[in-house]
């Protein structure tokens, strides 16, 4: 292989990982809390001191994003505790030259 058809093949590696990763966290996360008006209002009832009681019609695109943040944090730490997240130490020694 040619080395810029390696580099290529690099690249578009990352992209795919990326556009994957992409589609999981609108799946897991944005899909997730815009159908979810119920945990959105739990959540809101449960934060409300956060939002200074201010009504909920006022502050709704703030408690989506801190919920859907809350989202993210739940799925990164289920992926965390099911899949051991190991670091080749030499590898990355040779990458950081």
């Amino acid at each position: 292989m040619k080395p810029g058809q390696e580099n290529e093949k690099m690249l578009m590696n990352e992209l795919k990982d990326a556009l994957l990763f992409y589609s999981i966290t609108q799946q897991k996360i944005w899909e997730a809390a815009n159908h979810a008006e119920s945990g959105i209002l739990s959540f809101y009832t449960d934060h409300q001191r956060s939002y200074q009681d201010r009504p909920f019609e006022e502050v709704r695109d703030e408690v989506m994003e801190d919920y859907q943040h809350e989202l993210e944090c739940e799925w990164i730490n289920s992926l965390r505790t099911r899949y051991q997240v190991s670091i080749n130490q030499h590898l990355l020694g040779s990458l950081v030259r």
